[in-house]
């Protein structure tokens, strides 16, 4: 078994996460607010983490990293991809991937496609 992970600006992620949750309409607290707020929120779930409020402690990517390698034999059936690498070089990251995988050096990989969310990038700290 192969694992990617494709790792995620961690301050970027939170924000994303806690933009979802508020247009699903489990969130209802301001970012700021929920953030100050995260960790008593998020007593309940402990020792896991909590499917909606946990938008820094997701973040903290370490532990889940060496969990998954201690679970799944090593870091030599993983590989390790930070987001900004696939949006900034992405055919040559996709050819990392390829690489990975086994796939014939010859494949043409598929142009870059960007989805477009909606999500403001504006974060309100106040």
């Amino acid at each position: 078994m192969k694992w990617i992970l494709a790792l995620r600006n961690p301050v970027e992620r939170a924000f994303s996460a806690w933009n979802m949750e508020t247009k699903r309409g489990k969130e209802k607290l301001p970012f700021a607010e929920a953030i100050e707020k995260e960790a008593d929120r998020c007593r309940e779930a402990l020792p896991s983490q909590h499917r909606v409020y946990s938008y820094i402690d997701r973040g903290f990517y370490a532990h889940q990293v060496r969990r998954l390698f201690s679970t799944f034999s090593g870091e030599t059936n993983c590989l390790v991809l930070l987001n900004e690498e696939l949006r900034n070089d992405h055919e040559k990251t996709l050819r990392r991937v390829f690489e990975f995988l086994g796939i014939d050096g010859s494949f043409v990989p598929p142009k870059r496609a960007c989805v477009r969310t909606g999500i403001s990038i504006q974060i309100d700290i106040s």
